[in-house]
């Protein structure tokens, strides 16, 4: 092994290490905490600057906004009942309300952590070895991994050959262009190999097949109604334009690790409200309920979920 390998590998290895040890756990999370706080800040500053007042009268006043919010908010745990029964045979209904405390708690504690939620949740509910449980688990982050990269990638292709996203004159010179690709492309490498490292996949062909099919199609449906979400609540502004926002979201969502998405996403769409024509206050507004709401409906169906299945019995699952 060459010296810039070996060094590397030691590296990794010393990380690992750290990552597991209480020690590196607890200096990880102290970190995530910072960063959300200071994303937390700077929302409050950028509010601030353009006047609570005015942020108030933008929220969204049709609504349609508000009904495919809830409509996307079901959408995941929807797809993933199917998801899971091609290799679970659960009731769908007990199986949704499991899953809907996974999506609480991947978009609003930690992510992976609505996996060992469910796999704690399945040893009680599926008639399956733990280690079936496990690797059934295991390959449904491999596939929707990567399901989501090829979405992402094809749809980023999409717009930016057809034209169909509004881009700053200051960014189309081709210097920053190449930073910008490289970027994207450096991201992928290192989200690819952050989430593939070391895994094979324990599922048959038919059911991989069915399971990335069942990603593909929910990653379109979600996109698909985010873009409507947006145009329903400012009709004139063009498609293209929510296109451009579209694009910074799937950005955001593809780089790995990062906590708080949907604040810096909300932070990225407050910036780039002024290039894509939309008042800063009106797109304050709209991705501001759809933060807070979604922070609400994640409370209140935990606790919800979480009384259901406490009166529960496993074997009445």
């Amino acid at each position: 092994m060459s010296k810039p390998k070996k060094f590397l590998s030691n590296l990794k290895a010393r990380f690992d290490a750290f990552e597991e040890s209480r020690t590196g756990k607890r200096v990880l999370r102290l970190l995530s905490l910072f960063f959300t706080a200071s994303i937390i800040a700077y929302l409050v500053y950028k509010l601030t600057l353009i006047g609570w007042d005015n942020v108030w009268e933008s929220l969204p006043q049709t609504p349609w906004f508000y009904i495919l919010l809830l409509v996307m908010f079901f959408t995941l745990p929807v797809f993933q009942v199917f998801i899971y029964r091609v290799a679970w045979k659960v009731r769908p209904w007990h199986l949704f309300l499991g899953l809907l405390n996974k999506r609480v708690l991947d978009k609003d504690v930690l992510g992976y952590s609505g996996e060992m939620y469910l796999y704690v949740w399945a040893r009680k509910y599926v008639d399956k070895p733990d280690k079936e449980i496990l690797h059934v688990l295991k390959d449904n982050v491999i596939l929707s991994s990567a399901a989501s990269t090829l979405v992402a990638v094809v749809l980023l292709v999409i717009f930016f050959v057809f034209g169909q996203v509004s881009i700053p004159e200051e960014w189309m010179n081709p210097n920053v262009t190449l930073l910008v690709v490289l970027g994207f492309c450096v991201v992928l490498v290192i989200g690819l190999a952050v989430k593939f490292r070391k895994r094979i996949l324990f599922l048959k062909r038919k059911q991989i097949l069915a399971i990335f099919g069942l990603h593909i199609c929910r990653l379109l449906v979600v996109q698909g109604l985010q873009v409507i979400q947006w145009m329903v609540v400012m009709p004139e502004i063009p498609l293209t334009n929510w296109l451009t926002l579209l694009a910074a979201q799937i950005i955001i969502t593809r780089i790995p690790l990062l906590p708080s998405r949907d604040l810096i996403f909300m932070g990225t769409g407050i910036e780039m409200s002024q290039f894509i024509n939309v008042t800063t206050s009106s797109m304050a507004g709209m991705l501001l309920a759809a933060s807070v709401l979604n922070k609400i409906l994640n409370l209140i169906f935990f606790i919800l979920v979480f009384f259901t299945l406490r009166k529960r019995k496993p074997e009445n699952i």
